[in-house]
């Protein structure tokens, strides 16, 4: 399986509220706008960042071809967005962050886009599992990850590469077994990537 090919897959992706779609230089504005607030990203480096060092990061994300921009379908404001990428111990499993501005918090946004984003990569690719890792104390979170079907696996801890400070973490797993059970879309008596 080629992991990094699987994970550029997405073109386009759409739910009832939603676009999926990967991110553009002129995305800048609205980038910046969710993405250098200090409630919203828990990530040490993105904190209080300037235009210039927002734009570096955006352009990265529109150079890897695996982070993806959420996008209001009624007025294609970008709000949010979607990473994935490989998990280095499992060839079968990706891991999934996100972010999602701070004023669309509490509507369902971010549970319509993961769920979007699960059934796509269950039923469109071979990967068997998405695993996601959630700061302890992002309760917020944690009810994503379970209102999509993840269930906690177990606590971690995590080095941030800028404070050095270890926190520790949740790690919630979704895999594919589950999500068709969870979703109901089929039941199959027998999963054929259980052979």
């Amino acid at each position: 399986m080629n992991k990094n090919k699987e994970l550029k897959l997405i073109k386009r992706l759409e739910t009832e509220r939603l676009i999926i779609r990967p991110f553009y230089p002129m995305d800048l504005n609205e980038f910046h706008e969710y993405f250098s607030i200090r409630d919203v990203s828990k990530d040490e480096k993105s904190k209080n960042l300037n235009k210039s060092e927002t734009k570096r990061i955006l352009m990265h994300f529109v150079n890897s071809n695996n982070v993806y921009a959420i996008v209001l379908k009624n007025n294609e404001k970008v709000i949010g967005s979607i990473e994935l990428f490989p998990n280095d111990n499992n060839d079968s499993q990706i891991s999934l962050g996100y972010i999602l501005g701070k004023d669309y918090w509490n509507n369902g946004y971010m549970t319509e886009a993961i769920k979007k984003i699960v059934k796509y990569f269950f039923t469109k690719t071979n990967f068997l599992s998405i695993e996601s890792t959630i700061f302890i104390d992002n309760i917020q979170s944690k009810r994503v990850m379970e209102k999509c079907g993840f269930r906690f696996s177990k606590n971690s801890e995590l080095k941030d590469p800028f404070s050095n400070r270890v926190q520790t973490v949740n790690i919630f797993i979704l895999n594919k077994p589950k999500f068709y059970k969870f979703s109901k879309l089929f039941k199959p008596k027998k999963f054929p990537w259980n052979k």
